[in-house]
């Protein structure tokens, strides 16, 4: 087994968490400077606009609102401004995080079971499984014609060994390298939190780094519950490799070769179906629990901007300066009761 088949993926999945780092860095600073002016012209317009609500007495001129509002401002300027060192941080994170998690995974349960495992590292896991996929159309194709079952059979093998490395390397790069597009963009879409109308996009943009976060923990998470199954599969494959080559006196085979090429390898097979189906399904289930947790922050933020709009209104001196805030439900009501009054009144007159 030589020293490239056995490092190809930890290579591969390293030098993406290099290209990704090298990513945000250059395109940050390139927004930084290139978006800069932008970010005051908008911050002035917010000011403006914020002036002539209170002029206009659409919006109250309260010292506690005041105070919350140019604290926004602030907040949110910096952020953008220095986002380059949270998104560096957020990244190292949540890459360290996943991957701590899987190991502390194989950790707990091989001490649990006590099959102990020399190596903890997910990468190392999935090295050994490409090595052995390289290695285990050898022990059933002899390269004869007559042995066409064992050929096919070995291409099934390989098949679904690449299926299974197909779905973890595909789910792992496309969340590191959309997790770093939408992180390097960051600033984009905090700037846009200023604005009513505009937050959304920045709803949105913490809902999607959440939801690639969660799902590359699922990944690594999964992979540590995994561990032990793929090296067991892994570990009967081999044992199959050995007793298959033991003979008898007269030079035969112990036992049906064909036998032991299914006994050994049909684990292995099971494994790498399974895990695949269970890993097309993570981003789904991902999607799920960011979803539930955003609708959960969004009623407890509601909630907080009720009671406070609620007990900044109650500072100001005249009710007749106080805003009436209804809701869609609130509007659908008073609508429907104008056309009942309407009607009534259209069949009082007839």
């Amino acid at each position: 087994m030589s020293d490239a088949s056995r490092s190809i993926i930890g290579s591969l999945l390293l030098a993406v968490d290099r290209a990704d780092q090298a990513f945000v860095e250059t395109l940050y600073l390139g927004l930084a400077d290139q978006l800069k002016i932008y970010f005051v012209g908008l911050l002035t317009v917010y000011m403006i606009w914020w002036g002539y609500s209170i002029i206009s007495g659409t919006a109250t001129a309260s010292p506690l609102e005041a105070a919350e509002r140019l604290a926004k401002v602030i907040f949110i300027y910096w952020i953008a401004t220095n986002w380059g060192i949270f998104a560096t941080a957020l990244y190292e994170i949540t890459q360290y995080i996943p991957e701590e998690l899987a190991s502390r995974i194989v950790e707990a349960i091989s001490t649990a079971t006590g099959h102990t495992v020399s190596n903890t590292n997910i990468h190392e896991m999935l090295n050994h499984l490409y090595a052995m996929m390289l290695q285990l159309p050898a022990i059933f194709y002899s390269g004869t014609v007559q042995d066409t079952f064992a050929g096919l059979f070995s291409l099934l093998v390989i098949v679904m060994t690449l299926l299974f490395l197909g779905a973890v390397l595909a789910g792992i790069i496309i969340v590191k390298v959309m997790l770093n597009i939408v992180l390097a963009l960051g600033p984009v879409w905090i700037i846009l939190a200023l604005y009513n109308y505009s937050s959304r996009f920045t709803a949105g943009f913490l809902t999607i780094a959440a939801n690639l976060m969660v799902q590359q923990i699922l990944i690594y998470g999964f992979l540590g519950f995994y561990y032990h199954l793929v090296i067991k599969a892994l570990d009967a494959a081999t044992n199959g490799e050995i007793e298959i080559a033991a003979a008898d006196g007269s030079g035969q085979p112990i036992v049906s070769v064909v036998d032991h090429k299914l006994a050994y390898v049909m684990p292995l097979m099971l494994v790498m179906m399974i895990g695949f189906y269970v890993l097309i399904r993570l981003p789904a289930l991902a999607s799920v629990i960011t979803g539930s947790a955003q609708q959960a922050a969004s009623l407890m933020s509601a909630a907080i901007a009720r009671s406070s709009a609620g007990w900044w209104r109650r500072t100001v001196n005249t009710d007749a300066a106080r805003p009436i805030i209804l809701s869609a439900a609130d509007h659908e009501a008073a609508r429907l009761s104008i056309q009942r009054e309407t009607a009534r009144n259209s069949a009082a007159a007839l």
